[in-house]
């Protein structure tokens, strides 16, 4: 039996992804124009990629958290996240995004920044990302 993706889970993979997207097509601009200057280059590629990376993770994290949530086996969403430690994922910012893209009550004050994005995110359903 197919269930369909929940619409805030497809808007956090958009944003998510459009943000991963920009700052690896970035680094690899990067890659091109600053390659006669290695004190640049090593300092401008690595913000772009370490980006990409916040957005992937955070994205993972959040994506694996509402798997836990909905009943997946745990060991499936080990094996989907391609680790056997779903810590690495499943962070604090990730579980915030996702209740704050669900709808979920906000957290306390040191967390909200990423509920408020999921929020925002949410908020804008059917708006692609510029």
């Amino acid at each position: 039996m197919r269930t369909e993706v929940p619409q805030p889970l497809l808007a956090l993979t958009a944003d998510y992804g459009h943000w991963a997207k920009k700052n690896i097509t970035e680094a690899l601009h990067l890659n091109r124009t600053h390659a006669h200057d290695m004190r640049q280059w090593q300092r401008l590629v690595l913000y772009a990629l370490t980006d990409t990376c916040a957005y992937t993770f955070t994205l993972a994290g959040a994506i694996a958290a509402h798997l836990q949530q909905t009943g997946v086996e745990e060991c499936d969403v080990r094996r989907y996240l391609q680790t056997p430690d779903l810590n690495r994922y499943v962070t604090q910012p990730a579980l915030d995004l996702l209740d704050g893209a669900m709808g979920r009550p906000a957290p306390d004050e040191r967390s909200c920044c990423n509920w408020e994005i999921g929020r925002v995110i949410v908020g804008t359903l059917g708006d692609e990302p510029a």
